[in-house]
Protein backbone atom coordinates (compact mmCIF):
# COMPACT_ATOMS: atom_id res chain seq x y z
CA UNK A 1 0.00 0.00 0.00
CA UNK A 2 2.74 2.26 1.10
CA UNK A 3 5.37 1.20 -1.30
CA UNK A 4 2.85 0.88 -4.21
CA UNK A 5 1.78 4.39 -4.08
CA UNK A 6 3.14 7.23 -5.61
CA UNK A 7 3.89 9.97 -4.94
CA UNK A 8 4.29 8.51 -0.95
CA UNK A 9 1.67 9.22 1.38
CA UNK A 10 2.59 11.16 4.31
CA UNK A 11 3.35 8.05 6.99
CA UNK A 12 0.59 9.57 9.17
CA UNK A 13 -1.93 8.98 6.93
CA UNK A 14 -1.61 5.62 6.23
CA UNK A 15 -1.27 5.02 9.83
CA UNK A 16 -4.58 6.27 10.64
CA UNK A 17 -5.81 4.46 7.98
CA UNK A 18 -3.98 0.75 9.06
CA UNK A 19 -4.67 1.69 13.06
CA UNK A 20 -1.21 1.00 13.83
CA UNK A 21 1.56 2.95 15.52
CA UNK A 22 3.79 4.71 13.00
CA UNK A 23 6.92 3.20 14.80
CA UNK A 24 5.50 -0.36 13.92
CA UNK A 25 4.74 1.18 9.90
CA UNK A 26 8.39 2.42 9.72
CA UNK A 27 9.51 -0.80 10.57
CA UNK A 28 7.72 -2.39 8.01
CA UNK A 29 8.72 -0.27 5.32
CA UNK A 30 12.13 -0.60 6.27
CA UNK A 31 11.84 -4.51 6.12
CA UNK A 32 10.22 -4.29 2.74
CA UNK A 33 12.94 -1.90 1.84
CA UNK A 34 15.98 -4.46 3.08
CA UNK A 35 13.59 -7.41 1.57
CA UNK A 36 13.86 -5.79 -2.14
CA UNK A 37 17.57 -4.91 -2.09
CA UNK A 38 17.32 -1.11 -1.28
CA UNK A 39 19.07 -1.29 2.20
CA UNK A 40 22.54 -2.90 3.64
CA UNK A 41 21.87 -1.96 6.82
CA UNK A 42 19.21 -4.14 7.51
CA UNK A 43 19.45 -8.22 7.71
CA UNK A 44 16.49 -9.53 5.13
CA UNK A 45 13.75 -11.61 6.14
CA UNK A 46 15.30 -14.76 5.25
CA UNK A 47 18.91 -13.94 6.58
CA UNK A 48 16.56 -13.31 9.68
CA UNK A 49 15.40 -16.62 9.76
CA UNK A 50 18.66 -18.48 8.99
CA UNK A 51 20.66 -16.66 12.24
CA UNK A 52 17.73 -17.68 14.39
CA UNK A 53 18.28 -21.66 12.93
CA UNK A 54 21.73 -20.83 13.00
CA UNK A 55 21.72 -19.80 16.87
CA UNK A 56 19.53 -22.70 17.33
CA UNK A 57 21.50 -25.20 16.60
CA UNK A 58 24.74 -23.47 18.35
CA UNK A 59 22.32 -23.88 21.61
CA UNK A 60 21.41 -27.60 20.55
CA UNK A 61 25.47 -28.11 20.26
CA UNK A 62 25.82 -26.78 23.43
CA UNK A 63 23.57 -29.03 25.25
CA UNK A 64 24.58 -32.24 23.58
CA UNK A 65 28.28 -31.53 24.43
CA UNK A 66 27.04 -30.85 27.77
CA UNK A 67 25.59 -34.17 27.74
CA UNK A 68 22.19 -32.47 27.89
CA UNK A 69 19.18 -33.92 25.27
CA UNK A 70 17.44 -30.70 23.55
CA UNK A 71 14.81 -31.22 20.96
CA UNK A 72 13.62 -27.59 21.13
CA UNK A 73 15.44 -23.83 21.01
CA UNK A 74 15.86 -23.07 24.64
CA UNK A 75 15.42 -19.22 23.50
CA UNK A 76 12.53 -19.81 21.38
CA UNK A 77 11.19 -22.40 22.43
CA UNK A 78 10.30 -23.90 18.89
CA UNK A 79 12.04 -27.17 17.31
CA UNK A 80 14.90 -26.69 15.94
CA UNK A 81 15.44 -28.61 12.48
CA UNK A 82 18.27 -30.44 12.63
Amino acid sequence: MYRAAEPKPVIRRTVEELGVHHEALRNWIRQAEADAGERDDLLTTEEREELAQLRCEVQLCRCTAAGRRRTRCPSSGSRCRR
